[in-house]
């Protein structure tokens, strides 16, 4: 079934083609890789309403690395004040209830990330020892006197880590063991902790001595509650070794420092606790754990009574990140229709209310009477705004119009018997040529995932477009945001329904004059690029397919640092039916393409495995098939640095030319 999601009045007999205008054109900057790169982008912020205070992390580019500051706002300032000045990196922002002080995280060159504490009037900073771990997310306690943050390091070393006295010395055995289920990441036997550091004494305390459980696929999920007396988390319960990366939620109380488990279910995922006062957990429900697009319910533990009920359930919206303002009232995101959006939930009535924008949303965050987020869309890179509730922008708190880029934007919509189907289209600001400009298409990851109207750095359909191209960017079926029928159509299949749902989009497209009919050339990264290689099996129509990072081999990815949710995805593993999963593998179906590939991959990339662009670069090559492999050292699954993302462009740049396109 295709996504029942219908705009009001756009329904037209068997077939329906739409442009629908959210069309922008903003100035006439040129568009290239520098100007996209040295465009500012806040990451970060957070609010203070007593001191009517904002701060945000704002990352811009210096030469061949990107560096982020911290700035403030406040009403009695007539422009943002640049609090920090680091070669690194300070991110993560933290103002003390009052607005007196400033925690955050700066990353050094010879230091992953150090903990410093700024006092806002006399802007002195103080920093936590000379730390050898990773931490993140720093949050004050209500009286202003102590921080609780996360910190990743080896399970019975940290203390010495955090106090450089007592750290053994000689070298460590340079060997990996584990007996978990494998995740590339749980191999060097790091677990997340919470500490509390007292910002007098510089002293710190871990507020979880026992938590063995490695990270999974998410960031570490905690809150504070109001009070300041407990700290909730998320973790992967019982004892090792892992075999299933199953989560539950316990409680740490600070007072006494002991944990209880406060759920603890068998088959479910407890995810992202979030204090509703004192006296009640929000947390997200997911019914099974190997379905990465099981939908999440919103519920509620009362933790007096330890009652649980359901505060939101949907089968059209999937909530990927919530909050709860001091009013009580819940905001959270999901992704519809290609965009990220803001809800209000009030709680008393269960009104659910869209915070509907132009723009992507993030981070949303009441502070006061203000509602705050950050907001991007493909002509402008991630801001700092302030929203009414019904979602137009109040005020931009970071000056923007100097970073819109030349673009013009429209969801594209065909309407079937069986339901719709949408992407994004984004397009040249110039008039088409005679023959219409040639098509773009790009396949996104996940594959339960979606192009949403954002800034990208590297797959920028601005970009993209600014050289002569129509981009396509689809949602076909797995996607997110049309629906929970629609993100699990594709269970146990993921390549013959989306491949057709990309054909379906291709000949609306062509059919209009302003879109040549020449071969589309298709281009995607990870599951994107998976999707790419195998249409380009099952069709002659593709022109050529540019893949960063792709998979090509089903069973390889076995090896990567994700394994627990592929047997439901590919419906079969190497063990159970290996013959199933050769059959979607378009390694295995290598003589089928005459189609020229160009492969990207980053060496060290732990989510797909670089041998799977080189097995599929040597089945192309062996086949007589033009291929041409870049490889990155020391980059991931993603590219991050200045350096790779220019030379990601010069290829992809020089790939077009080459290939007629």
């Amino acid at each position: 079934m295709l996504s029942r999601n219908r705009s009001k009045g756009l329904f037209c007999g068997v077939v329906g083609i739409f442009l629908l205008g959210l069309a922008s054109i903003s100035s006439s900057q040129p568009l290239s890789i520098e100007s996209v790169l040295s465009l500012p982008r806040v990451t970060e912020f957070d609010a203070s309403a007593e001191a009517d205070l904002v701060s945000y992390s704002l990352r811009t580019l210096d030469g061949d690395h990107f560096t982020s500051d911290i700035y403030l706002l406040g009403s009695s300032f007539s422009a943002p004040q640049r609090l920090t000045a680091n070669p690194g990196n300070d991110r993560f922002p933290s103002l003390s209830p009052d607005g007196s002080h400033l925690a955050y995280i700066a990353e050094t060159p010879s230091n992953p990330a150090e903990l410093r504490v700024m006092n806002l009037k006399t802007r002195m900073v103080k920093q936590l020892g000379d730390l050898r771990v990773t931490l993140s997310a720093p949050r004050w306690l209500p009286q202003g006197d102590r921080l609780v943050f996360v910190a990743r390091a080896r399970h019975g070393t940290l203390e010495s880590e955090l106090n450089p006295s007592a750290r053994p010395g000689g070298q460590s055995t340079p060997i990996r063991v584990t007996e978990n289920r494998l995740g590339w990441r749980n191999l060097d036997g790091m677990s997340p902790h919470l500490f509390m550091l007292d910002t007098q004494a510089m002293t710190v305390v871990d507020l979880t001595p026992d938590l063995q459980a490695p990270l999974a696929d998410t960031d570490f999920q905690w809150d504070l509650s109001p009070s300041g007396t407990k700290v909730a988390y998320s973790a992967i319960g019982g004892a090792p070794p892992y075999r299933r990366f199953q989560h539950d939620l316990f409680m740490v109380d600070l007072n006494s420092r002991q944990t209880v488990q406060v759920i603890n279910t068998a088959h479910s995922n407890e995810l992202q606790p979030r204090f509703s006062g004192d006296q009640a957990l929000i947390f997200g429900l997911q019914q099974t754990i190997d379905i990465d697009a099981e939908f999440r319910q919103l519920m509620i533990l009362n933790l007096i009574s330890g009652d649980i009920s359901n505060v939101f359930r949907s089968d059209a919206i999937d909530p990927d990140d919530w909050s709860v303002s001091r009013g009580g009232d819940l905001l959270m995101t999901a992704v519809v229709a290609g965009q990220r959006q803001v809800f209000q939930l009030d709680q008393a009535n269960g009104v659910l209310n869209p915070i509907t924008s132009s723009l992507s949303l993030s981070q949303p965050k009441a502070s006061g009477k203000q509602l705050l987020a950050i907001g991007e869309s493909f002509d402008t890179p991630p801001h700092l705004l302030e929203l009414t509730p019904s979602g137009n922008t109040l005020k931009t708190l970071h000056h923007t119009e100097a970073s819109k880029t030349a673009v013009r934007w429209q969801r594209f919509v065909v309407n079937q018997n069986d339901g719709t189907l949408e992407s994004w289209l984004v397009l040249p600001t110039e008039r088409p040529p005679r023959n219409g400009w040639p098509l773009l298409v790009l396949l996104h990851g996940g594959p339960y995932s979606s192009w949403l109207n954002s800034h990208h750095p590297r797959w920028n359909a601005a970009l993209f477009a600014a050289q002569g191209y129509a981009v396509l960017l689809p949602e076909f079926r797995g996607s997110s945001g049309h629906g929970q029928a629609f993100a699990k159509s594709i269970l146990g299949d993921p390549a013959t329904a989306p491949a057709k749902d990309v054909d379906i989009l291709v000949d609306a497209l062509q059919r209009r004059a302003w879109v040549n009919s020449e071969p589309p050339l298709l281009a995607g990264p990870s599951y994107g690029g998976y999707l790419a290689a195998w249409m380009l099996t099952e069709s002659k129509r593709y022109r050529s397919a540019i893949i960063q990072s792709g998979v090509f081999d089903l069973a390889g990815q076995y090896a990567s640092d994700v394994t627990w949710t592929r047997d439901t995805s590919y419906g079969a593993s190497p063990w159970s039916n290996w013959r199933h999963l050769i059959d979607r593998s378009p390694l295995a179906r290598v003589e089928k393409i005459d189609a020229p590939v160009l492969l990207l991959h980053g060496e060290s990339d732990i989510r797909v495995p670089v041998t799977q662009s080189l097995a599929f670069h040597e089945g192309l090559i062996n086949n007589g098939i033009r291929s041409r492999l870049v490889l990155f050292p020391n980059a991931g699954h993603v590219l991050t640095t200045p350096p790779q993302l220019r030379a990601w462009w010069r290829e992809v740049g020089e790939w077009l030319k080459s290939t007629g396109f």
